[in-house]
């Protein structure tokens, strides 16, 4: 059994160990790190954080952190030093954690989600012409929504920007208490939730939660938490079609957002606590550690990176023809799945477009007019241009 102090670990810094690029450049670090533990066939990587922390890398570590509530506990990790996150159903765990999302579900149904998806839409600003500042417009544009879907737009729009401007700054800015910010946005909320007990005709966000348990608490770390991660999105999809305007139309954006999220992940990182000694393929990792699983790295893993290349591009290069048909897939991505321009930049008939997107369909197995076909057909001939 292998000890967890002699796994591969990234360059340390004399005197704080990993804390200082952790909080400057953490993106590069935990990519050094699991480089190392692939290099070293392994699957997990120590970090020097202060305390005990190994990071997988692979989608088997993630479903055992995610589902193993037993052993990975939300009790003790990084959530609970940051004011914003510390409270509500992020820091439940099992059994009590099932028994708070059954509280909280039944506000959530389709008919009440609709209303706020409308009430959001109306909210969102218009996106500008020529050059912006993709972030800054997208941190405004969502605070103007979420205003609108937990409070209707009456919570006071400068103490809302105030509460969340350390969450554009980095770690660990949003860590520092802000007790006298905290009580003047938990009377804001005191205020609004009065009005909505008291009466009638409020179907936003905190009219659901208003009436639980530690309701408004809920409000509070979920706004924040929604305010983070919708802005990161928000501004990297921007980023995105501004690089690929043949993907700027409706029909694609779902795709695109799923893209966005995969390559620029708003949850980066997340992390649990390990409630005992855990043997993990070979590895002996102790009680009390963090144990922290990165979206970030999962969507950069190399093997499935290589299994979805050989789903949509190996049945091609197997048959005759195959050299043709990848061109035609190359084409269709290039114009955004448009058979008009596709078959007018390969010089052929319709026809044969749609006799050429037929073959692809029955060798790959996958509908070439679902969005998400699409989307992985993108993918796959973007990873193997980087693979070279």
């Amino acid at each position: 059994m292998r000890d967890f102090r002699f796994l591969p670990e990234p360059p340390t810094r004399p005197g704080n160990g990993h804390l200082q690029d952790w909080a400057l450049s953490p993106l590069p670090l935990i990519g050094e790190g699991a480089a190392r533990a692939r290099s070293a066939g392994v699957d997990v990587f120590r970090l020097r954080l202060g305390l005990p922390a190994v990071v997988g890398v692979g989608a088997a570590w993630n479903r055992a952190v995610l589902t193993d509530l037993g052993t990975f506990r939300s009790a003790g990790s990084l959530s609970r030093i940051v004011p914003y996150l510390s409270g509500g159903v992020i820091l439940s765990d099992a059994p009590g954690h099932g028994g708070r999302r059954s509280l909280m579900n039944p506000g959530f149904g389709r008919a009440h989600l609709l209303a706020l998806q409308a009430r959001t839409r109306a909210a969102l600003p218009g996106v500008p012409d020529g050059e912006f500042d993709a972030l800054a417009w997208a941190d405004g544009a969502v605070l103007r929504m979420l205003n609108a879907a937990y409070f209707s737009g009456e919570f006071d729009a400068g103490l809302l920007h105030a509460f969340l401007a350390p969450l554009r700054r980095p770690f660990p800015v949003p860590a520092i208490p802000r007790p006298l910010l905290f009580a003047r946005v938990d009377a804001e909320l005191r205020r609004l939730a009065r009005v909505r007990l008291t009466g009638r005709g409020h179907d936003d966000l905190l009219a659901v939660l208003a009436p639980l348990p530690g309701g408004l608490e809920e409000a509070r770390v979920s706004l924040a938490a929604a305010h983070d991660t919708t802005t990161h999105a928000l501004a990297y999809a921007i980023w995105f079609l501004a690089q690929h305007p043949q993907w700027h139309a409706p029909e694609h954006h779902g795709a695109v957002l799923k893209e966005v999220l995969r390559l620029f992940p708003p949850g980066w990182m997340g992390s649990r606590r390990l409630s005992r000694d855990l043997d993990w393929n070979g590895v002996r990792l102790p009680r009390g550690a963090l144990a922290l699983y990165s979206p970030y790295l999962s969507g950069r893993d190399r093997a499935a990176q290589a299994d979805l290349t050989d789903q949509l591009l190996g049945p091609l290069a197997a048959v005759r023809g195959g050299e043709e048909l990848r061109r035609t897939a190359e084409a269709l991505c290039d114009t955004g799945f448009s058979q008009v321009e596709t078959a007018s930049r390969l010089g052929i008939h319709a026809n044969t477009l749609r006799y050429r997107m037929e073959r692809i369909e029955a060798l790959t197995g996958r509908s070439l007019a679902l969005p998400e076909t699409r989307s992985l057909w993108w993918l796959a001939l973007q990873l193997e241009r980087l693979q070279g």
